[in-house]
């Protein structure tokens, strides 16, 4: 009798453990939303609000940055790339089916961060304000059980955005508070 229990329940474990990321064939190594995370870290299907393709989109890198970095974080898109574009070039032209590639920026746009697209999931790398690097899914998304890097499919390059500091806010209130009052003061006189 204990026999027919244990079988279905290790059945079902291991159907779980398997099926648990959604994709059996690719892992995610170091998530950013791990407690204690560090860039680069990799974001997969459904964590930070992705869909189930994973997408790399601004709310997304902007909620897993928040929750590695501890503070909110403002950034806009420079641009995205499959290969060769208007500021970027790539050594291999094109990278598309590649897992590692040397980047150079000639633009004039102050680069904060990079995401690397990969199957479901995308890295966030730090690059801040460098003009040339190496970025890699390596050691990020690999294949299963293969253990082997997994093909680039794009790269965002994102800039980081000033995001006024809460005491500025409060003067800038208090100036309207306080022109609203002078204002409001004259017309009476």
């Amino acid at each position: 009798m204990s026999t027919w229990r244990t079988v279905p329940v290790l059945v079902v474990s291991f159907f779980v453990l398997a099926h648990a990321d959604g994709r059996a064939d690719t892992i995610n190594n170091l998530p950013c939303s791990d407690a204690g995370a560090v860039l680069p870290c990799t974001v997969g299907p459904f964590e930070f609000g992705t869909n189930a393709s994973g997408n790399d989109s601004e709310a997304a890198v902007e909620a897993a940055l928040a929750l590695v970095l501890g503070t909110p974080t403002d950034i806009m898109e420079v641009d995205k790339l499959e290969g060769d574009g208007w500021d970027f070039d790539f050594d291999p032209d094109d990278f598309t089916g590649d897992f590692s590639f040397e980047w150079w920026y000639s633009g004039s746009d102050t680069l904060a961060f990079a995401t690397l697209k990969s199957s479901t999931y995308f890295a966030i790398f730090d690059i801040g304000g460098q003009i040339h690097g190496t970025l890699s899914t390596a050691g990020l998304i690999v294949g299963s059980p293969s253990g082997n890097p997994k093909e680039a499919s794009h790269v965002t390059f994102w800039k980081q955005l000033d995001v006024p500091e809460p005491s500025t806010l409060a003067l800038v209130a208090l100036g309207l508070i306080g022109s609203a009052h002078l204002t409001r003061r004259s017309r009476k006189h």
